[in-house]
């Protein structure tokens, strides 16, 4: 009896480790498997691919009678040409593997934003070239030209031309008056006030919530007051980078107003005012802010808030590296479980920004904005005045499409 048991294990324990050979033999072949490489079924529909557009394989060839399996999303970020692996079945429902030959191109001209005229001390030694606003969708540090004679230590006006162009070859030039003058005048300030009361009767609606934007510069809030005003959410400055330099400031008043905001009970988002010119500086910044907010409640996106566009030329930044950056700020704290959103003005917005997969925060001063894109939270005003702040603050419509 005990022999027949032993021997019944045995030929189990062997048809085991038959079956596991199986498998690991019929794995192993299929890890292996030889695939032809044909490209006799491949028809190119289109082999010149713009740079950072998106492109299926399916949009560049097609399979006689067949079908494409890795119908996968084409990297397009770096120009030039490359080759793409497609595998697929053929007519006869064969695996093969073909090659097709792409050529990733920027053929867009590079950017100028500014006015026409620009006012320089005499004597000043500042680099011409970049004092016109410009960049290039692609390339970072493309080629800048002032065309035409110039003498910064002689008064007078300069008819020139500025000339950009980028690695691809593409090229823009604009006309530009360059003012060489012995003393800049002084532009006379007209102190306005708005009220929130009358921004409230305005603009307030069910898909509305009305609320301000503070930091250090509105000097010791009382929070008391703005809860009885029926002020809705603020975001509060949490710091700022010290110019270009990697150095992380916390806004003087932030514990307090945020604190205090948490305390009244008024929802709040921040904003950090920054200087980052790679996307390793927004991630770093965006860690340094959730160090510090760990113990307050934030029910409203942080917002990043990048405003020096006086310096941007000098920068070697494109415009695709800059919308990265701000991304790659908001990508962080989002995955922490914070909201982000990207804070502008209009016209940067109209010229630079596109970051249409995050809230944007608009800032437009005036009545009624017409500006065409999405926006969340509208900046109206930064001359508003309301009980429970000294001076001026300034006043925001946030939009249902945000609201908690």
């Amino acid at each position: 009896m005990k022999k027949n048991v032993i021997r019944i294990i045995i030929i189990f324990i062997i048809l085991i480790l038959f079956v596991i050979l199986y498998f690991l033999i019929y794995s192993k072949n299929k890890t292996n498997e030889v695939i032809e490489i044909d490209n006799n079924d491949v028809v190119i529909i289109n082999n010149k691919l713009n740079v950072f557009d998106e492109y299926k394989i399916s949009d560049i060839i097609s399979i006689n009678e067949g079908t494409i399996l890795n119908n996968r999303v084409i990297d397009t970020n770096i120009i030039g040409e490359k080759l793409i692996e497609v595998f697929y079945l053929d007519r006869e429902n064969v695996k093969k593997k073909a090659f097709a030959s792409i050529n990733i191109v920027d053929d867009i001209k590079p950017t100028i934003l500014g006015g026409s005229n620009y006012y320089i001390l005499k004597g000043s030694k500042l680099e011409i070239e970049y004092i016109v606003l410009s960049f290039d969708n692609y390339t970072s540090s493309p080629k800048r030209e002032i065309i035409g004679n110039y003498n910064l230590d002689k008064i007078g006006k300069y008819n020139l031309t500025f000339k950009i162009t980028d690695e691809s070859g593409n090229e823009n030039t604009k006309d530009f008056t360059l003012n060489i003058i012995s003393k800049k005048t002084p532009i006379k300030s007209i102190t306005t006030k708005t009220f929130y009361d009358d921004i409230v009767k305005k603009h307030k609606n069910d898909s509305t919530m009305i609320g301000l934007d503070v930091s250090e510069w509105q000097g010791t809030i009382d929070f008391d007051k703005l809860k009885e005003k029926n002020v809705e959410f603020i975001f509060i400055r949490i710091g700022f980078q010290r110019g270009f330099k990697i150095d992380y400031v916390l806004d003087s008043k932030f514990e307090r107003n945020i604190k205090e905001a948490n305390r009244v009970g008024i929802p709040v988002g921040l904003y950090f005012y920054s200087y980052a010119t790679s996307k390793d500086i927004a991630k770093e910044q965006a860690l340094w802010i959730i160090e510090r907010i760990k113990d307050y409640k934030i029910s409203l996106p942080i917002a990043f808030d990048f405003e020096d566009w006086s310096s941007f030329s000098k920068l070697n930044l494109s415009q695709r590296d800059i919308n990265d950056i701000a991304i790659s700020f908001i990508e962080v704290l989002e995955k922490q479980g914070y909201k982000g959103m990207n804070y502008s003005s209009k016209y940067y917005l109209e010229n630079i920004w596109n970051i249409e997969k995050y809230p944007t925060w608009l800032a437009n001063y005036t009545s009624k904005t017409n500006y065409q894109g999405k926006y969340s939270v509208w900046q109206l005003c930064q001359d508003g005045r309301i009980d429970g702040i000294n001076g001026a603050v300034d006043i925001n419509v946030m939009y249902d499409n945000l609201i908690y």
